[in-house]
């Protein structure tokens, strides 16, 4: 039936949206569940990502770097060791009086003649200074404890254990620069021995694997035969 003019028009119930608004709104839900599901970005994000330019690299905070920091003593050591024969066999010299020189071609007024047996050991270099212990091992060789390599003021730059082969080799087992920085400034195990900056090279003995044994710092410590210090018993000071 035809409305008759002047008749008011009906309007939609208070508070109910128009029929095209909540059909817009389905749509737009529906599409956001697609997309979620497919595993789009959400438009939003996205956008508020590429309103904030990215912060250049010399503005970024810097990281701390959890891997300890070594010093430069450390990264320019070189473990002293004597493999490059320098004599053919044992050679008779004489000792000498003074630092830095030992041994002379010449004898001195008291004329004190020696033999020196090994042919890697150069008379005019020093190796080891002041060795601590000396072990035998099975194979005929020896492991030296002891400071070694001198500088120009007669302080040792190196400091640890060595072996010393059969037919006088010597090579580096574990070693440090009496400068190095250590794991911690305490650090006696659970570290390579090359961290383990107050643990000695002091008296000593060998196990059945090669590993080193001392008695130090209130415990008994090994220097296994990868380097790394154990704590095998006593206290954890």
């Amino acid at each position: 039936m035809a409305r008759a003019a002047g008749d008011a028009v009906s309007s939609p119930r208070s508070g109910a949206e128009p029929r095209t608004s909540k059909t817009l709104q389905s749509r737009l839900a529906a599409a956001l569940i697609v997309g979620t599901w497919l595993g789009l970005p959400d438009v939003t994000v996205a956008q508020s990502a590429q309103a904030q330019p990215p912060t250049p690299a010399l503005l970024q905070p810097a990281r701390a770097d959890p891997a300890r920091r070594a010093s430069s003593a450390e990264i320019g050591y070189v473990a002293p060791q004597a493999t490059v024969r320098v004599a053919d066999g044992p050679r008779k010299t004489f000792l000498s009086a003074g630092f830095g020189r030992k041994f002379s071609d010449t004898a001195d007024r008291e004329g004190r003649q020696v033999t020196l047996s090994n042919p890697y050991l150069d008379p005019t270099k020093f190796l080891f200074a002041n060795p601590d212990a000396i072990q035998c091992r099975a194979d005929g060789g020896l492991v030296v404890a002891s400071r070694a390599a001198l500088d120009a003021e007669a302080r040792a730059t190196a400091v640890g254990y060595w072996a010393v082969a059969p037919d006088g080799a010597v090579t580096p087992l574990h070693t440090r620069s009496t400068a190095a920085a250590g794991k911690t400034s305490l650090t006696v195990c659970n570290a390579p021995y090359g961290q383990a900056i107050r643990l000695r090279a002091s008296r000593f003995a060998i196990d059945a694997d090669g590993g080193l044994l001392t008695a130090e710092h209130h415990g008994v410590m090994k220097i296994g035969p990868d380097g790394q210090v154990r704590r095998l018993a006593g206290s954890p000071l």
